[in-house]
């Protein structure tokens, strides 16, 4: 049972990384190559999936924004202000 409530905190982990990533790519360019995009996403989400098993809130609720916009900021290309503005609606909606 253990292992699939590890697999099911992973698909989500893929999943949240993925709503991001498809809501910044409908509005900006992207920085790196395919191939490179998929290994930053691909460590991201098991990064996520690494801060998810420590167990603790607090350090998730803090990790996952700074993670989040740490890949929003390496995979895409736009003004400071204009990535605050549309990270901080897509961290509301989820």
């Amino acid at each position: 049972m253990i292992w699939l409530d590890k697999s099911v905190m992973l698909f989500g982990c893929i999943v949240e990384v993925f709503l991001l990533f498809d809501y910044f790519r409908n509005f900006f360019e992207f920085r790196l190559k395919k191939k490179t995009t998929g290994m930053v996403f691909i460590i991201t989400c098991l990064v996520l999936f690494g801060i998810n098993l420590i167990g603790n809130a607090t350090v998730n609720l803090i990790m996952f924004p700074l993670l989040m916009w740490t890949f929003v900021s390496v995979l895409f290309e736009s003004k400071v202000g204009v990535r605050i503005g549309y990270f901080a609606i897509a961290y509301l909606v989820m």
